[in-house]
């Protein structure tokens, strides 16, 4: 019988799955740069009425372009403004959630424009949350993007809403609450929950210069708080190893719609599973999630290249068993690698079992093994032969090179090679990641 921090992980990795891109995305020639968003919904459960403005560049010879916006949002026009005045942009769909735009002959040959989109999206009736998140494409968006982000929400008085980055401003207005966050960085995925101001229980706790907010549904300060000091401490532990958290504030809110977590940079969406879990004291999630906010919501693996699961997931896993061995000793960091270790040799050489690099999604449990059990473990190796003092640096230099960045599979490699000067520890690396099941070192 499994142990719970196995059914934990995957139930986390399934989680992650379901709001993640579609893994038939291609790299795009189109680069969104900057997001000015403005949100506003009069009535919750009826639409959510959008102004986007899109910074991007583009290749001055491409004049017709596809970008990925929701087939279900209904879309008044697409323009940008020259010193002539607007110029209107044509617009078609494509095939499923996809905008194919023909610029016109006076903007053919400019590699970066300012695209203003005007659109209606539904929201779901009778709701006292709505969740919309990059899955869903409620903006519009490049498969393999990170941007700049400044989000404007106005919602119904007696709603609030939660988006990644900072809470720059909050104001009433009229009947409307007003919320405004920017990102210190960019982010790979814009989320926003609009949930009734009522449903949810707040805790804070500050942590240094920076703030941690948990809401949840239930009213039981003693769990909410044990969690809020487990999340702190995690977020000490992590700041210290990796590099200054580049937000000013955490937040954590429950959504009772799933089951597992969804992260984005600032903001962790926790499904009503895990909040419980939380109440009992179990904490890998917590940790996990928390370790994502450098590497996984700070540092951006490339999507869709081969290496974004191991970057995106394994790395942060283990970290999180890293944060095991500092705070509860070897024992336990040896123990819980070996039980996600354990799950995974049961499916080694299986026809399912494919090498890390080649894993294109966790959609099977030979993958979701693989990404979780032995990711960690071929990191540990590296750790081990490295000793921790280079593997601290290495990690704290990775990071401080590439916050707010994308990280490929192959620059992780090149970076590696610095704290390398033998040339022994990058061929095991590769090695261990290019082969299925668990080769002889």
């Amino acid at each position: 019988m499994k142990t719970a921090c196995c059914r934990t992980l995957l139930l986390l990795l399934w989680a992650l799955l379901f709001v993640s891109p579609s893994a038939c995305g291609q790299s795009s020639p189109i680069d969104i740069t900057g997001y000015d968003i403005q949100a506003r919904t009069t009535v919750v459960d009826s639409a959510l009425h959008v102004q986007a403005r899109v910074e991007l560049t583009k290749p001055g010879t491409l004049d017709s372009f596809t970008i990925l916006l929701s087939s279900r949002a209904r879309l008044t026009s697409v323009t940008t403004a020259i010193p002539a005045g607007a110029v209107a942009i044509p617009y078609k769909p494509s095939s499923q959630d996809s905008l194919r735009l023909d610029l016109p002959q006076t903007l053919h040959g400019r590699t970066a424009l300012t695209l203003d989109f005007d659109y209606t999206m539904p929201l779901p009736a009778g709701q006292d949350m709505v969740l919309l998140d990059r899955g869903h494409r409620w903006y519009p968006m490049v498969v393999d993007d990170i941007a700049r982000l400044k989000l404007t929400a106005n919602v119904p008085r007696a709603y609030t809403a939660f988006a990644p980055g900072d809470l720059v401003a909050q104001d009433t207005i009229g009947l409307s609450s007003q919320f405004v966050w920017e990102t210190a960085i960019p982010v790979f995925k814009i989320a926003l929950v609009i949930a009734r101001s009522t449903l949810h229980h707040e805790a804070v706790r500050p942590v240094g210069s920076h703030i941690l907010q948990l809401y949840t549904t239930a009213a039981d300060t003693i769990a909410n708080d044990s969690t809020l000091a487990e999340a702190a401490r995690a977020f000490t532990f992590f700041a210290g190893l990796l590099g200054k958290y580049p937000h000013k504030r955490l937040t954590l809110v429950e959504v009772p719609q799933f089951d597992g977590m969804d992260i984005a940079s600032g903001l962790v969406m926790v499904g009503t599973t895990f909040r419980e879990s939380f109440a009992k004291g179990e904490w890998d999630g917590l940790g996990l999630c928390i370790a994502q906010q450098w590497f996984g919501a700070g540092v951006f693996a490339k999507f869709p290249d081969p290496g974004f699961w191991f970057l995106s997931l394994s790395l942060p896993h283990h970290l999180r068993l890293t944060y095991l061995r500092q705070t509860r000793g070897e024992e336990i960091f040896q123990r819980a690698m070996q039980h996600s270790l354990d799950a995974y040799r049961e499916i080694a050489g299986t026809p399912g079992d494919m090498p890390i690099l080649s894993v294109d999604m966790p959609n099977t449990r030979e993958k979701g093994l693989a990404i979780y059990g032995k990711g960690p473990f071929i990191l540990d190796r590296v750790r081990q032969r490295l000793g921790d003092a280079k593997w601290s640096g290495w990690m704290r230099g990775l990071y401080q090179t590439y916050r707010g960045r994308i990280l490929t599979y192959p620059e992780f490699e090149q970076s590696l090679a610095q704290y390398d000067p033998g040339g022994t520890v990058v061929p095991l690396l590769h090695k261990l990641v290019s082969e299925s099941g668990l080769a002889k070192e």
